[in-house]
C-alpha cells in the first residue's frame, strides 16, 4: 500500500513538472512571436516619417497633369509634367494648347542666356510622360512634328506668354540650359528615348487672373 501512494504521489509531480515545462514553452513562444513583430513593423513615429517622406517625394516629382493640343496633329494627349529642374508652378491649366512655334536652336540660346540676361525670369523645365498608350502615339506625332521642322511649341496664356515645347531626340543630351541649370539632376546625360520638355518662363510679379 505505501508503495502505490509513492506511485500515485510520483506521477503527480511529473505531471505538475509538465505543465509547468507547458507553461514555459508557451509563455517563451509568445515572447518569440512578440520580438518577430517588433522587428518587422516599424515603429509608428519611423512609418508616419517614411510616409511622410514618400508623399513629398510624389509631390516633388509629380506637377502637373493635364493635356496639350495641337490642331491637327495633337489631339488633347493626356499627359504627365514632372520637374527636373527649376522650381514648379501652380497656374497651368488642365489643357495647353500649342498656337505657335519658334526656330529651336535661337530658343535653345535664349533659355541658356536667360540667367544672365535677367534675375526675375526664372525657367522652370517639365518632362512629360504620357499617361496612356493612345496618349503615347499622340505625343509622337507631335514630336515628329517639330523635329522634323526644327521648331518648339510655342504656348500662350494671358498671364504668361513663354512656355515652350521642346523636342529632345534619343540619344542626344539635353540642352544646354538643363545642364547648366544646378537642380537639373542627369547633367551630361543623353536623352534615352525621344522627350519633350515643357518649359515655363516666370518672372515674380506672374499671377493666375
Amino acid at each position: 500500500e505505501e508503495k502505490k501512494e509513492e506511485k500515485k504521489e510520483e506521477k503527480k509531480e511529473e505531471k505538475k513538472e509538465e505543465k509547468g515545462k507547458g507553461k514555459e514553452k508557451e509563455k517563451k513562444k509568445e515572447d518569440e512571436e512578440e520580438e518577430e513583430e517588433a522587428e518587422e513593423s516599424p515603429a509608428p513615429a519611423a512609418a508616419a516619417a517614411s510616409s511622410a517622406a514618400a508623399g513629398a517625394a510624389e509631390q516633388a516629382e509629380f506637377c502637373w497633369h493635364g493635356k496639350i493640343d495641337k490642331n491637327g496633329i495633337c489631339s488633347a494627349a493626356d499627359v504627365v509634367g514632372r520637374l527636373v529642374a527649376g522650381q514648379a508652378v501652380d497656374f497651368l491649366p488642365p489643357v495647353l494648347t500649342v498656337t505657335g512655334r519658334m526656330e529651336l536652336g535661337q530658343l535653345l540660346e535664349y533659355l541658356l542666356k536667360l540667367a544672365s540676361i535677367s534675375t526675375t525670369r526664372k525657367r522652370s523645365s517639365f518632362l512629360l510622360s504620357p499617361v496612356k498608350d493612345d496618349d503615347n502615339g499622340k505625343l509622337s506625332n507631335l514630336f515628329s512634328y517639330l523635329i522634323s521642322r526644327n521648331r518648339a511649341g510655342h504656348i500662350k496664356l494671358l498671364f504668361c506668354e513663354e512656355i515652350y515645347l521642346i523636342p529632345v531626340k534619343k540619344g542626344d543630351p539635353y540642352p544646354d540650359f538643363l545642364n547648366s541649370d544646378t537642380t537639373f539632376r542627369n547633367a551630361g546625360i543623353a536623352s534615352p528615348i525621344d522627350s519633350l520638355l515643357l518649359v515655363v518662363v516666370t518672372n515674380d510679379s506672374i499671377k493666375k487672373k
